[in-house]
């Protein structure tokens, strides 16, 4: 329901002219930019489902934005980041993915094994810190030399303010991601 509301309200298009303002049309930028968001994302909101179900519409409306057509080697770029760097590199966060959050009850129960969030992340940054950087380098070589193949929809004649019903959206988005 969130991702189809993310879609629905255009709230998507909206963050995604937002975030083209600092990406323009560089696939390489946006690539950054999504794979920062993703890991940040991962800080916050504690399973790897929701992250990628607010983050891929948000991807759709930008490869959209920057002109590219769905099945283009860019715009599966795109994809691939936003649903790969929501879910990998955030394996730094103990409560970010539910896996991790089994493996670690397990541990305790099986082995009387205490793991705290500070030692657990500290064990495994720099292994996530490698990770992101190979896939990082990875999504950049896949695009790379992406041009769009049809004009950037950078005015699509909607206003630039949010919604009523963007704004109610957003907040219920910021009141979850808060919880």
């Amino acid at each position: 329901m969130i991702g189809a509301a993310i879609t629905s309200s255009g709230l998507g298009d909206q963050i995604a002219r937002r975030i083209y303002v600092h990406t323009g049309g560089s696939y390489g930028r946006a690539v950054w930019f999504l794979s920062l968001g993703g890991l940040a994302l991962g800080a916050f909101v504690p399973s790897a489902i929701p992250r990628v179900i607010v983050i891929m519409p948000i991807t759709l409306s930008l490869a959209r934005t920057m002109g590219m057509i769905p099945g283009a080697r860019g715009h599966t770029g795109l994809l691939m980041t936003a649903a790969m760097m929501t879910l990998v590199p955030t394996y730094t966060f103990l409560t970010a993915n539910l896996p991790t959050i089994v493996e670690m009850g397990a541990i305790e129960i099986l082995y009387d094994q205490h793991i705290s969030y500070g030692a657990y992340f500290i064990q495994n940054a720099p292994i996530n810190v490698v990770r992101f950087g190979v896939l990082l380098i990875m999504l950049l070589a896949f695009g790379r030399g992406t041009k769009s193949t049809s004009e950037p929809l950078t005015d699509t004649g909607d206003s630039p303010h949010l919604t009523t019903e963007q704004q109610r959206l957003l907040y219920v988005l910021i009141f979850a991601i808060g919880l």
